[in-house]
């Protein structure tokens, strides 16, 4: 997504002169050819700031930042970024000697108006950290409420890679509400613990001991890194048999990707209560995505097992199958014993496939009435948005009833955002009066509101249509 903030362009101009000032009249030209030349060598730091990029691409992207600022000193470029240049400033303000932060802050934050992304803010503090932690946990202090947590995320992830228990006792010392953001409920000191988590988790169980949200993330963390080890971990420790389940099942979620079978092992001998299911569903999930026909033999087994929650079961199995081809999709469900944990599975994957035709053909496996009915108007709501022309199709095929009718309603309500016309026009064709009146109604209210003058053209030169709306059928 690209940010459209006409002032983005003051940042880069801004930068600019902080270039100039560090460098004490040299040419910007000058500089800029002595950055691209490569003669700075970036602290640590600056191995956080780059690191999703591949070092094959860092140079080319620091020769773009050198040229957008070339171009706007020279008053070539517009009065935008585009996200990716966005990217390439954090890399260009990697140059700049930590040092130089403070001023270089000052400069791109200008009078307060600049919309400074949450990630150069945290850059910028992290390089400043390495030089003068104070100053600038001192200047995080004093800036507005979001920013603050950008910068104090810079400051703290330098300083957790030397010392995490200072960091991690400064992160919280900062009283909730007031280190959490507007768009996260989480601590600033998750950051510090995420950090060690991802190096040393049982240091990280041992710093946060006493959080109750920590020791998930931790584990979770640590399921990415080393499955193994977290569950050798819990199978040790001493806690609430359900919390153990619990972060069992977290882990083994994580390792039935990369060993799908050593999960169904540890699912067969380990207390997972009815999480058991849902293990075997994502162990098996994984293998059926290398082997289907023989994976959904060993599911057959299972679901003959009276202890295994065969609802469960299914539905973790039926979020893998999104790549099966519908015939052989419609094929296995036809293949299971009819029931709840057969409707319910019908119900999760219709929506995956690849058009509403097969969706709807699917449905029609249900056994359970109302799950029909909500499974029809999942498959419509969710085509509305991808295919309406072939949602009109198949929605056109089905006898009109009252459940067709509570299907228009949902299909037209998705509709309207994108075609209010036609969203309209299928409201119109709901076989009850009473309902087929409030909808249309209900539509034009929304489409007046949001798009009046077209809205009300389409009405006054609409009104014949209108009026066979308004008529009780015969």
């Amino acid at each position: 997504m690209k940010p459209h903030w006409p002032v983005l362009g003051i940042v880069v101009i801004a930068a600019a002169i902080a270039l100039l000032q560090w460098n004490r009249g040299q040419n910007l030209r000058e500089e800029l050819a002595r950055l691209d030349g490569g003669s700075a060598t970036p602290d640590a730091p600056t191995a956080a700031i780059v690191s999703e990029r591949d070092s094959s691409e860092i140079a080319p992207a620091v020769k773009q930042a050198k040229d957008t600022l070339e171009d706007m000193s020279a008053g070539n470029r517009p009065g935008f970024l585009e996200w990716t240049e966005w990217q390439d400033l954090e890399i260009a303000i990697a140059q700049f000697p930590a040092e130089q932060m403070p001023e270089v802050f000052d400069q791109l934050l200008g009078d307060g108006s600049q919309n400074l992304t949450t990630n150069v803010i945290q850059a910028i503090f992290e390089r400043w950290a390495t030089h003068d932690r104070e100053s600038a946990i001192a200047r995080a202090e004093n800036l507005s409420e979001d920013r603050r947590r950008g910068a104090l995320k810079g400051v703290l992830t330098t300083w957790v890679e030397k010392d995490p228990d200072a960091a991690y006792a400064f992160a919280k010392s900062l009283a909730p509400p007031e280190d959490r953001g507007p768009d996260t409920s989480e601590p600033l000191q998750f950051h510090v613990i995420e950090a060690v988590a991802a190096k040393d988790p049982q240091k990280a169980i041992a710093l946060a001991s006493a959080e109750e949200w920590a020791l998930s993330k931790i584990i979770s963390i640590w399921a990415m890194r080393d499955p193994n080890a977290a569950l050798n971990w819990l199978a040790d420790a001493e806690m609430d048999p359900t919390k153990s389940r619990n972060l069992s099942t977290l882990v083994l979620r994580k390792l039935a990707a990369s060993d799908p079978a050593q999960t169904l092992r540890h699912a067969e001998t380990s207390d997972l209560g009815r999480a058991k299911a849902t293990v075997i569903g994502a162990a098996l999930g994984h293998l059926a995505q290398k082997d289907f026909d023989a994976t959904v033999g060993e599911l057959k087994n299972y679901l003959e097992d009276e202890s295994i929650d065969k609802i469960r079961l299914l539905d973790e199995f039926g979020s893998f199958l999104q790549n099966v081809p519908p015939n052989t999709l419609a094929q296995f469900v036809a293949s299971l014993p009819k029931g709840v944990a057969r409707d319910m599975l019908i119900n999760r994957i219709s929506i995956h496939l690849p058009s509403p035709a097969t969706g709807f053909g699917l449905a029609g496996l249900v056994s359970n009435e109302s799950t029909y009915n909500e499974t029809l108007n999942w498959v419509f709501r969710e085509w509305a948005k991808k295919d309406a022309v072939g949602a009109s199709e198949s929605l056109a095929a089905i006898e009109e009833s009252p459940a067709k009718d509570n299907i228009i309603k949902t299909f037209s309500n998705e509709l309207l955002r994108e075609d209010p016309v036609s969203a309209i026009k299928w409201a119109g064709s709901i076989s009850n009066f009473d309902g087929r009146q409030k909808q249309v109604t209900r539509l034009l209210e929304f489409w007046i509101r949001d798009d009046h003058h077209t809205a009300r053209a389409w009405v006054d030169q609409n009104q014949a249509i209108l009026e066979q709306f308004r008529t009780p059928r015969q």
